[in-house]
């Protein structure tokens, strides 16, 4: 297991991110690759400003959006109600969670490309964190 960060630097310094990657595996994939792999990682994280690496990070504020739309729901039928309040979920998570979020480069998500570099290098990648940084009206 080894650990790697890959940083971005968007619009003459305007906006930056570092994201921390850790990596699993009983070879280890060519430096590039891994180079790469985060850099991409980090301008999906300053492009699209993502909250949290994935779902278990946004609970609290997924309880806040459920008293938002409480009082949207109360209206509908029991099984109407748990659809639209799984489809609402998605939404929430393909916003918020990096790893839900679509890929800008790409079709598919951000996990999906990872899952990509997992199967062709044989191993695996956890994104540990990240942060993004802006200065001036793009803050």
């Amino acid at each position: 297991m080894h650990g790697y960060i890959g940083s971005y630097v968007h619009e003459e310094g305007q906006m930056a991110a570092m994201v921390e990657l850790r990596i699993r595996g009983h070879e280890s994939p060519p430096p590039e690759a891994i180079q790469l792999l985060a850099r991409e990682i980090a301008m999906q994280v300053t492009a699209m400003q993502p909250s949290t690496v994935d779902a278990t990070g946004i609970e609290q504020e997924w309880g806040r959006e459920m008293q938002f739309m409480s009082a949207r729901l109360q209206s509908l039928d029991p099984s109407e109600r748990e659809r639209k309040i799984a489809s609402e979920r998605a939404k929430f998570e393909r916003h918020f969670c990096l790893l839900e979020q679509p890929y800008i480069r790409e079709s598919g998500s951000v996990r999906q490309h990872i899952e990509k570099t997992e199967a062709l290098y044989g191993v695996t990648v956890e994104v540990v964190r990240f942060i993004r940084y802006a200065v001036g009206p793009a803050a």
